[in-house]
């Protein structure tokens, strides 16, 4: 009995143990994630060589999207190195203070990147920075631009890599990291857009807008922010083709609204896109009469920026107070890079505009009479079909009364045949210059 108490109790004891060994265990166990970190550098100073020694100051500190809320880590070690094209050269290791900052004072054998490390552990993560180290004397420079297209269409954009060496005073050719590039053709700087620098292998890559053959080349000048004294490729030469051109959107337009038909007074108006667009464009607006084959120059429109062509000033075209149709185009000439383009021709209906006057009802000898007086932009129209209609006071159906014609200045005179009706006269056959025109009504009772 006794075992067996001894034995359950050995065995609660043991389950107790157990127990609190799991207990004590579990928040050890749990994984933690290490807290993000960052190495400022401070600006290296320029070397020169026989005195290349300098002092490198960081701080490592906790990593924050909010200034000023990173915190500084102490007696953390710093792998501090010199990098160019081949293996890290090692500079020496250094503990950061209760201030998270550290400081290495070392020679630096070649210039370079300056890349301090910090490995991590379970509380901090790893972390990398760089800073280049540049010679106080520019050191001479070479440039190798990879072979670009032989062919390309002009305003195209073409890849352009290569790289960036400068050389050491014992004649090694290292890479030349943070390096300005610009781009040249037949002598030209040609804009490349932002800044191009070489990484930290020598390296760039951008691309160049093909506006001439060439020779092409890439260089380097000569600066504070760069290593190397100034220095180009070879020259590369490419054959450029001339671009198409796309003329989009051509239409007529009266206060800014597309238009198939104007009346001669409105004035016509039209409106382009030019693709691409290229400073100095111009572009030429032509007109064919209807029934013409012939296409006459009207007049030549500058391509204003993002190749907007805007043509105003074309007064319905109407020649001898007649208002002329017929199709219009719009053209660019052909250059040394661009192709010629041609719209479709587009037909614009124009017409010269109607309208009642001196619209009144008049009794004679107890009948009534619907008069006025029909004009055009040109003046009364004589011997035009006029048709009299009426409606019901609460009908919307209109219904044919009679027909007249306009006399010696446009005046006409038609008789109302009853009373409590709305009357009203419009165009039924204007020659095909006239637009047709309806009166406003007219209500007529005793």
């Amino acid at each position: 009995m006794r075992l067996s108490r001894l034995g359950r109790s050995i065995s609660i004891v043991s389950g107790v143990i157990a127990l609190a060994s799991v207990i004590g265990s579990s928040p050890g166990a749990m994984a933690t994630t290490p807290t993000w970190t960052q190495i400022v550098l401070a600006p290296i100073q320029e070397i020169t060589y026989g005195d290349s020694t300098v002092t490198i100051h960081g701080t490592l500190e906790t990593r924050s999207s909010t200034p000023g809320d990173a915190r500084p880590i102490a007696g953390k070690a710093i792998d501090v190195g010199l990098q160019n094209d081949g293996p890290p050269k090692d500079l020496g290791t250094v503990t950061t203070g209760d201030d998270g900052t550290f400081s290495l004072t070392a020679t630096l054998p070649e210039p370079g990147m300056v890349v301090a490390t910090y490995a991590g552990d379970a509380d901090y993560g790893q972390t990398k920075s760089g800073r280049t180290a540049r010679p106080a004397a520019h050191l001479p420079a070479r440039v190798t631009l990879h072979p670009m297209p032989a062919t390309a269409i002009a305003y195209s954009s073409v890849p352009v890599t290569g790289t960036v060496e400068m050389q050491t005073p014992d004649g090694r050719w290292i890479p030349a990291p943070d390096t300005v590039i610009g781009m040249d053709s037949d002598g030209v700087r040609q804009w490349i857009g932002p800044s191009v620098h070489t990484d930290d292998s020598g390296a760039f890559r951008t691309s160049a807008l093909m506006t001439s053959p060439g020779p092409w080349t890439a260089v380097v000048q000569a600066n504070d922010a760069s290593f190397a004294g100034n220095a180009s490729s070879s020259g590369q030469t490419i054959d450029v083709s001339p671009a198409p051109v796309q003329i989009s959107d051509f239409s007529a337009t009266y206060s800014g609204r597309p238009v198939r038909s104007v009346a001669a007074a409105q004035g016509l108006a039209f409106s382009a896109t030019v693709s691409p667009y290229v400073g100095g464009q111009t572009a030429e607006l032509y007109f064919q009469p209807r029934g013409s084959k012939a296409w006459s120059l009207m007049g030549s429109y500058p391509v204003e920026r993002f190749g907007t062509v805007t043509v105003s000033g074309i007064s319905g075209y109407v020649a001898k107070g007649r208002p002329r149709e017929g199709s219009w185009q719009l053209r660019t000439a052909a250059t040394p890079l661009l192709q010629a383009a041609t719209t479709p021709a587009l037909p614009v209906e124009v017409y010269l505009s109607t309208s009642f006057h001196s619209l009144k009802i008049k009794k004679v000898h107890g009948k009534a009479y619907l008069q006025g007086v029909l004009s055009s932009a040109n003046g009364p129209l004589a011997g035009q079909k006029l048709d009299l209609e009426y409606r019901y006071r609460s009908k919307t159906a209109e219904h044919h009364a009679a027909y007249v014609k306009t006399g010696k200045g446009g005046v006409f005179s038609v008789r109302l045949p009853a009373t409590h009706r709305y009357y009203r006269v419009l165009t039924t056959k204007l020659p095909q210059d006239y637009d047709g025109v309806i009166s406003s009504e007219l209500y007529f009772s005793h």
